[in-house]
């Protein structure tokens, strides 16, 4: 028969071989954990890559001459790339090249007209077989632009004044006022709405809707 000291010591021997295991695994997973985390450390961050030597530049000049913008090399964004010695000229001329073909596009008279609608501000700087068909066009959408704007200023107003006449804390007197001058508005936007469309139909112009 086994004694009680005999099975209390062998179970002590075993509580301790188990701790003995587990803390070994502890001991082996936070080494592991240590290892990956100083690797990540370690790991050298990602050069930037130069914008100069990334950008398109023949594209990036089509881009700024379709805008209706002047030449400017470099761009503002890209301002820095003129102090490269080794690779300026090249990307300079490259981006030129690219201008004068956006340019050559830009300035056809279609475009003159859709630039002057949209309020664009041109710089007379379309080559010269180009610039005066350009430029009759974009007269024209610049003066149905003017026109637009006016009315829209116009509606502007008159909706401030209807408001004012729903509010009660305004006199009869000054209500009688406003609504006058609501009325001369409506006159003066038919008025503008009549020239525009007579603009229009002067110069066979259709796609303008009002």
């Amino acid at each position: 028969m086994r004694s009680p000291y005999l099975s209390v010591t062998i179970n002590a021997n075993r509580v301790e071989k188990k701790k003995a295991m587990v803390k070994k695994h502890i001991t082996i997973a936070l080494a592991l954990l240590l290892s990956f985390f100083f690797k990540g450390c370690a790991v050298a961050p990602k050069k930037v890559k130069n914008p100069c030597l990334k950008a398109n530049w023949s594209l990036l000049g089509q881009k700024i001459a379709s805008n209706g913008s002047l030449y400017n090399w470099p761009p503002k964004s890209l301002k820095t790339c003129s102090q490269n010695k080794a690779h300026k000229n090249r990307w300079e001329k490259s981006f030129k090249n690219g201008y004068n073909k956006g340019l050559n596009k830009f300035c056809k008279a279609r475009k003159g007209f859709t630039f002057g609608l949209q309020g664009g501000s041109y710089n007379n700087h379309c080559p010269k077989k180009l610039s005066n068909t350009f430029l009759q066009e974009y007269k024209k959408g610049l003066k149905v632009n003017h026109y637009k704007k006016e009315i829209v200023k116009i509606q502007a107003k008159i909706s401030i004044l209807k408001k004012s006449l729903k509010q009660s804390k305004f006199s009869r007197r000054n209500q009688i006022e406003n609504f006058s001058k609501m009325e001369s508005l409506y006159l003066k936007k038919r008025e503008v709405t009549q020239f525009l469309k007579q603009f229009l139909e002067e110069k066979q112009i259709k796609s303008v809707k009002l």
